[in-house]
């Protein structure tokens, strides 16, 4: 185990795990946490196989443009590790009956689809997370890392605007870090505050940081992707941890 202390948290990444169980699937969303989960199993574990993917989601599209920025930069960064070429990426037809269906059956879909501002979005991100778990039946991954950490405390979300991902703090600590044998996510346990003593700890901060998008705001609320919306769960959180917000538009 590889311990990473940080803001008074600590994670442990366990790098026998990623030995073992590779070619590791990486899902690389473009925004702070997974950007920083990908270097450091790179940095700690060089010796493994990767298989970095990003969903795209029409209707949000800034998290690919910097998911490509982001896998770019970690392969020059790290020459040596085993990363393909490209960053593999995939889209989902909503519009196809079968596709709709494997969404509509998918335990989140009763959870999200309620507060959604575009059904479509909901049901694209739903879907792709379907496609993500086809990957791994055909084995183009045997385990896949995910960037998930617990929510900020209950005092702080119950100060902004009820969200879904708001009330994640009434399952936050104690939350399993390998589900189902197959989704590892070391963060789990471990807020936002975490992830920016690790950016600081890193030296990440005008190297990576800024490359990192956490928004999920519309077009409507980004102004056509120009800014953060700085009203989203995300902007909020990442806000709380860093003391600012998303950067990347500003390039």
């Amino acid at each position: 185990m590889i311990e990473l202390e940080a803001a008074g948290q600590t994670v442990y990444l366990n790098d026998d795990l990623l030995r073992s169980r590779q070619p590791v699937g990486m899902s690389l969303s473009g925004g702070a946490d997974s950007a920083l989960l990908f270097y450091l199993a790179c940095k700690y574990v060089p010796e493994a196989k990767y298989f970095p993917w990003c969903g795209i989601d029409v209707a949000r599209p800034p998290h690919i443009w910097f998911a490509r920025e982001i896998f770019q930069m970690m392969k020059e960064r790290f020459p040596h590790v085993d990363i393909p070429d490209k960053l593999y990426e995939f889209d989902i037809d909503v519009k196809d009956p079968k596709e709709r269906a494997r969404a509509m059956a998918h335990p989140m879909w009763k959870h999200h689809v309620a507060e959604s501002k575009e059904g479509g979005a909901t049901k694209r991100l739903i879907c792709a997370h379907n496609e993500m778990l086809m990957r791994h039946k055909y084995k183009y991954w045997n385990i896949f890392l995910n960037g998930m950490t617990a929510a900020p405390p209950q005092e702080i979300c119950e100060t902004w605007p009820i969200f879904v991902e708001s009330r994640r703090y009434k399952v936050n600590l104690d939350g399993e870090t390998f589900l189902n044998n197959v989704n590892y996510r070391p963060f789990r346990n471990v807020d936002k505050k975490w992830v920016a003593g690790m950016y600081e700890k890193e030296g990440l901060m005008e190297w990576l940081y800024p490359y990192t998008a956490s928004c999920t705001g519309y077009q409507k609320e980004t102004k056509s992707f120009t800014e953060p919306c700085k009203n989203c769960f995300w902007c909020r959180e990442k806000y709380w941890a860093f003391g600012q917000y998303d950067l990347c538009f500003d390039r």
